[in-house]
């Protein structure tokens, strides 16, 4: 098949104007101007007309369970306050509604031009009740062990069972501690190696805040203070910044998403680039929360690799 359009966009170059690309099978096998693409004659030609044909968006960083929460919160400048927030809408919608949730939410993906997603689950049991996504989606199983009475090793283990038990996601699900504040260091450690073993991804929310690198870089603060008060185990407070704790944990590494890393110092950034981390920026998230001007020049500077996402519809 020949596929033309006004403009093609290769990404690793220039656009083409009155461009085509030519398919054979599920390959793209050539890319260039419509006369130096010439079609076989038994060949289908498509004329896309006045449009850019571009690559499929890569969405770094998605919670398409929380597509039915859009409007349901409101920042009021304190993260911890939004974080529970959350946690109280999540009780009041159905697993029917976070089904449809999620497959509306691929569908708005895909009209925008998304056609792979790294989507964050808190629900994994609704995989079993999703009809087919319309787009690529690497499944990455949220974690947190923080008031839980299951143990980092056995959330882990439930994890895996999960994934051995789903064999259609072989080489499409990853593993997601949380956070440094909801997830310990033991099931991070534990949920690195693991994907390690399997080769697959791990990603996590990262340095998120201006409280969270308060609680953890300095041990003060809004978070630290309801933390400590709701009895989560402080001992990993006041000494390092996320992105330090994270290394010294074993966490960072070439198959690992640091997602939005706003609150970095110099020497952060460094660590990113010498563990080949990646970074996901969410822009639409980072302007709900006010977060000021983003670290993008400083990763850009240090060749960190940065990646796009859009958070989700509750930000």
């Amino acid at each position: 098949m020949i596929i033309r359009a006004k403009y093609v966009v290769p990404v690793t170059g220039q656009p083409i104007a009155n461009g085509a690309v030519a398919v054979r099978g599920e390959q793209i096998a050539a890319v260039g101007p419509v006369a130096a693409i010439t079609p076989e004659p038994w060949e289908e030609v498509r004329d896309l007309g006045e449009v850019a044909l571009a690559p499929g968006l890569i969405n770094a960083h998605c919670h398409l369970d929380y597509t039915c929460l859009r409007g349901e919160l409101q920042w009021r400048g304190s993260f911890v306050e939004w974080l529970l927030q959350i946690v109280a809408a999540k009780q009041l919608h159905s697993q029917d509604e976070y089904v449809r949730g999620t497959a509306r939410g691929a569908e708005q993906l895909l009209d925008f031009g998304a056609t792979t997603v790294v989507n964050i689950t808190a629900f994994p049991r609704i995989l079993d009740q999703l009809p087919g996504l319309p787009l690529r989606t690497v499944w990455c199983l949220e974690m947190i062990d923080l008031y839980q009475e299951a143990t980092a090793e056995e959330i882990v283990r439930k994890m895996e069972g999960f994934i051995e038990a789903h064999p259609q996601l072989a080489g499409w699900c990853g593993f997601s501690p949380h956070a440094p504040y909801t997830a310990s260091q033991t099931l991070y450690t534990l949920a690195a190696g693991a994907a390690a073993a399997r080769g697959a991804l791990l990603t996590t929310h990262v340095a998120e805040s201006s409280e969270e690198d308060d609680m953890f870089r300095r041990g003060t603060g809004p978070m630290y203070d309801y933390f400590a008060r709701a009895g989560r185990d402080m001992g990993d407070c006041k000494r390092l910044g996320v992105v330090q704790l994270l290394a010294e944990w074993g966490v960072l590494g070439t198959n690992c998403l640091a997602v939005h890393a706003n609150c970095l110092t110099p020497h952060d950034v460094k660590l990113l680039h010498k563990t080949g981390t990646h970074v996901v920026h969410c822009p639409k998230s980072h302007r709900y929360f006010n977060r000021g001007v983003p670290m993008l020049s400083a990763l850009w500077e240090e060749q960190v690799n940065i990646c796009l996402g859009t958070d989700s519809l509750a930000s």
